[in-house]
């Protein structure tokens, strides 16, 4: 699943105090005006459901042509993004999932943000409830509830060796027979693929170097079925990820002896890098989360042996790094910062922060000002971690050289990530130039000054920016929420911007078009007088009688 960092929390704010303080606005400068578009249909069309708030995250699915797991997670002092489809970027999938957080969620599941994770009193209760249960009690407990593949792994693993055989070189036949056919079908592929699989879980440690052999071939095999067109969702941008499989081989090398994981992880690990696809990218991830805290000296020297964090997405290399940090030694961590920072903003941060705690200062600062010339030449507006380095670079500019080159780094972070959090962060260094860098973030990004003027409290001023820069300021995506939010302050300017959105909207069929003119003639009947706005009404319907759908879903709306 593909991660993307989103927005950052200052040193107090909660979770759901940054979800509280959000507005669709926010994210223009993420995902782009077309991406966000998509995104705003599916959310109006309410193709995000199942939103389950948790502690530290919101979860949902996202239907379309497909059916893709979308996440928003707090993750150290920021938010970040996740979603299973495989587009390269913050997706349309992401971008509504964040349109229904920031709109519709109850105060009650806000606070669920905040809230600790299940690992405390109910968790801790339950674990009493066990602890006080006799040998027996525990034995009827088990026998009421295990499942069958339970009592099968179990009957298995105690079982003689010619009947272990047997049941092996079954469910090899079986893999192998799931790869002679045509594998258009994803989820039946994946899984049949597991249900084969679950079926040997009882060998691991009787067979491991076969079973080891069986993954191999696997992997092998999805990566020849990719090369002849198989495993792709043809009519949609769905391929297979192998998510599924890369934990269960995840949980066979955890369950592995030492002297036998040595061997086993770096084979999987060199098979799944030989693959033209991205596939089972998480088995590294999904192996250091499942290593016991006593053997991560060992995991460790796997991953450094075998650079397990070659290629991988950020998200999993992060994961890794943060497992093992723990058991290296200095010369270890720096050797492998210095390995990570050469493509990643984050490592190199981190790279700086361990020189910086070995008084290694110039060090630090030549680090970071090498990587932030190298990025000078690309400025995407979403994050992509510059604002944390640029900022870094600042603080140490402040506590280590006595500010000297303050103004123009600072002034050099607005011009490159032109950000509402880069000027708030700007007007804290220093207040007194502040006017000099409003100009800059309104020049290099308007949208985002409308959104700090509009968090300023700045209202009057923003008004003017929206004939100033009629196309970056794009009437659906800025101006209709921002008029939708203070249309009571600026009745005659949002009647005329509803008004042309409703004319933009009527003249295009389908379900997503039609709750957007619902959607806006709510609006136009708060502020229009009702006569007016019923004979309004009137001339739509008549004018669009043919469109059943379109009349049905005004009269839910109460129109």
């Amino acid at each position: 699943m593909y991660q993307y960092s989103l927005f950052n929390l200052s040193e107090h704010e909660s979770f759901s105090q940054k979800i509280q303080s959000l507005h669709p606005t926010d994210l223009n400068g993420l995902f782009g005006s077309a991406v966000l578009a998509r995104g705003q249909g599916y959310y109006h069309n309410k193709q995000i459901e199942n939103v389950r708030f948790q502690p530290g995250k919101v979860t949902a699915k996202a239907f379309g042509q497909d059916l893709y797991d979308v996440m928003v997670e707090r993750e150290d002092q920021g938010i970040t993004g996740h979603c299973s489809c495989p587009y390269d970027g913050p997706c349309k999938h992401l971008a509504a999932l964040l349109l229904y957080v920031i709109n519709d969620p109850e105060p009650e599941a806000l606070e669920i943000l905040d809230s600790a994770d299940p690992t405390g009193e109910e968790g801790q209760s339950f674990e009493a409830y066990i602890d006080a249960l006799t040998k027996e009690e525990l034995k009827q407990l088990v026998l009421q509830f295990a499942p069958d593949s339970f009592r099968h792994t179990i009957r298995l693993k105690f079982a003689g060796r010619k009947t272990q055989q047997r049941e092996f070189l079954y469910v090899k036949n079986g893999v192998q027979n799931l790869f002679t056919r045509d594998l258009y079908d994803i989820e039946a592929f994946e899984t049949e693929l597991s249900d084969w699989m679950e079926q040997i879980r009882g060998l691991w440690l009787e067979m491991p170097d076969e079973i080891g052999e069986l993954l191999l071939y696997v992997i092998e095999q999805v990566g020849e079925s990719f090369e002849e067109g198989y495993l792709y969702g043809h009519y949609s941008d769905h391929s297979y990820d192998g998510l599924a499989f890369g934990c269960y081989m995840a949980e066979f090398i955890a369950a592995m002896p030492p002297q036998k994981r040595t061997v086993w992880l770096p084979k999987l690990w060199e098979s799944i890098n030989g693959l033209a696809y991205t596939t089972f990218d998480n088995f590294p991830a999904e192996t250091a989360d499942r290593i016991p805290p006593e053997e991560l000296v060992h995991f460790k020297e796997l991953v450094l042996e075998n650079d397990l964090t070659w290629g991988l997405a950020e998200y999993y290399r992060r994961h890794i790094y943060n497992k093992i940090e723990p058991v290296l030694d200095d010369g270890e961590k720096q050797s492998l910062l210095e390995e990570l920072s050469s493509s990643s903003n984050y490592f190199t941060i981190r790279l700086a922060e361990y020189d910086e705690s070995k008084g290694e200062i110039a060090r630090a600062i030549e680090l970071l000002d090498k990587k932030l010339n190298e990025e000078e030449a690309n400025r995407p507006f979403y994050y992509s971690a510059r604002d944390e380095l640029f900022e870094k670079r600042i603080q140490m500019e402040e506590e280590y050289r006595d500010g000297k080159s303050t103004f123009e780094l600072t002034k050099k972070y607005l011009e490159n990530v032109p950000r509402v959090q880069s000027i708030q962060f700007a007007k804290r260094v220093l207040p007194e130039k502040l006017q000099r860098f409003e100009a800059i973030l309104e020049k290099q990004n308007p949208s985002q000054f409308v959104e700090y003027l509009e968090e300023e409290e700045r209202l009057t001023e923003i008004p003017p920016l929206f004939k100033k820069y009629p196309r970056q300021l794009h009437l659906s995506l800025i101006q209709y929420p921002f008029y939708q939010r203070h249309r009571q302050l600026f009745p005659k300017l949002a009647l005329r911007v509803f008004e042309k959105v409703l004319e933009d909207e009527l003249p295009h069929t389908g379900d997503r078009h039609y709750y957007k003119v619902a959607e806006v003639l709510n609006e136009i009947k708060a502020i229009k007088p009702e006569e007016e706005f019923e004979q309004q009404v009137a001339e739509i319907k008549s004018t669009y009688s043919r469109r059943r759908k379109l009349k049905e879903i005004l009269s839910q709306a109460g129109l």
